[in-house]
């Protein structure tokens, strides 16, 4: 009773502190207006190099947006190739003319607050219990119950056990009453430590656990310079073995529209590619092979700049692949080859690996990978530790088998009541 009685009282308060001290519209990135009707761009020059797009873009839903709706600097990457285009990533661009889904997308979730910690005593993971269990693993430094996709980027900066303090919201508290509205991070929070790229604690009761693959995510800005598995390689920027805090201030945008949405063709995909990795495994073991109503699926190599870089594109939209690609055990982390007792740097790839099976088999699953999470801070036993394997319990459930998937609960079709379009 008495928590029901706080939680209310704190959303009264939050939602005075809103009217009181307003966000500042500058932080919010409004959908984009869709801008005079340009002269119809000609595609023919840019399917000559990106041959794969026409594919995509020829026959699909978005055929008649031109090249340069989503992409600026076209007339120099023409005259030169090495001027490389600027790509449009944020939300707000697809708002531009999918402006419903972009304002539902970044409805504010008013029954789900910032900083609202598992291991509270009414928490699912109440502590002591939490810390004697998990320690010295990073999440006992904070580990929050989850809210809105459009915080997932800057909940991820400021948590504790991410970049050891480094990053604070620039508003202090305020940054909580923040409504959503795909807002840059950098216009909410500083560097508290910008002569530097260091990785580590900076304030006593945090950790510095994230890194590039955890990043992968929260946000997709770096799509275009991430090669295939975050391998390290000379014509991608990133990798995973990439200092995650130059990584991160380049990360503006939570939960880019083509995470899930192909922009060329409109059509349903994946871009995730532990996930990737996972389905087109040789031992075809995972949830998504034993599915028989499931999605099928058709990996592109879309690497134009000297390396690997694929999606998967599906014939149907498939949310238990869609929302899989985050909501998913999986692995994004240094850790010990228990066999042998070896550390696992970044630079393996099994720092960025989906099982995708089973819970029940995820254990044996790892153990056949040779891979543990961490080593107990009081037993010494390696241990993995499992992470909302959400999708992976839906699987073979009674609504996933009656063909009831995520979004028909989590992402409805809506109808508006003005134009009563869906």
């Amino acid at each position: 009773m008495q928590t029901g009685r706080f939680s209310a009282l704190l959303r009264i308060v939050l939602t005075l502190a809103i009217l009181a001290f307003p966000a500042s519209p500058a932080l919010a990135q409004q959908p984009g207006k869709a801008a005079a009707k340009k002269p119809a761009f000609d595609t023919s020059a840019c399917y000559g190099c990106h041959a794969p797009i026409k594919a995509f873009h020829a026959d699909g839903k978005h055929k008649s947006v031109g090249c340069n709706s989503c992409h600026d600097g076209l007339d120099k990457h023409l005259g030169d190739t090495k001027a490389r285009p600027v790509t449009k990533v944020e939300p707000a661009a697809c708002g531009a003319c999918h402006e419903k889904q972009f304002e539902t997308l970044y409805k504010m979730n008013w029954n789900k607050i910032a900083r609202n910690e598992k291991s509270n005593a009414t928490g699912p993971s109440p502590n002591p219990a939490w810390e004697k269990l998990m320690t010295p693993h990073g999440f006992t430094k904070e580990h929050n119950v989850p809210r809105s996709h459009a915080f997932m980027l800057l909940d991820q900066f400021v948590v504790d056990r991410a970049f050891g303090g480094r990053f604070a919201p620039k508003d202090g508290w305020r940054y909580l009453t923040q409504p959503g509205g795909g807002f840059k991070v950098g216009d909410m929070v500083v560097d508290q430590y910008p002569d530097n790229s260091e990785q580590k604690p900076f304030k006593p009761g945090t950790a510095a656990a994230a890194n590039p693959v955890c990043l992968n995510c929260k946000t997709q800005d770096h799509i275009l310079d991430w090669a295939y598995m975050g391998d390290p390689v000379p014509s991608a920027k990133w990798s995973r073995t990439s200092k995650v805090v130059d990584m991160a201030r380049a990360s503006k945008h939570a939960i880019n529209c083509f995470f899930c949405h192909d922009p060329h063709s409109a059509g349903p995909r994946i871009v995730r590619d532990g996930l990737i990795q996972a389905l087109t495994r040789p031992e075809k073991d995972t949830l998504w092979n034993k599915d028989e109503r499931g999605a099928k699926i058709e990996v592109k190599d879309l690497g134009v700049r000297g390396h690997t870089r694929k999606i998967a594109l599906l014939d149907r939209y498939d949310t238990k692949l869609q929302c899989g690609q985050c909501h998913v055990e999986y692995n994004c982390n240094p850790g010990t080859d228990p066999t042998t007792g070896a550390p696992i740097g970044m630079a393996d790839q099994r720092t960025n690996h989906f099982p995708f099976k089973d819970v029940n088999q995820i254990a044996r699953h790892y153990t056949d990978l040779k891979f543990r999470d961490f080593k107990h801070g009081i037993t010494g036993a390696l241990l993995w530790k499992g992470q909302h394997p959400d999708t992976e319990n839906y699987y073979n459930s009674r609504h996933q088998k009656a063909g009831v998937e995520c979004h028909q609960c989590h992402m409805p079709k809506m109808k508006d009541a003005k134009t009563g379009k869906t």
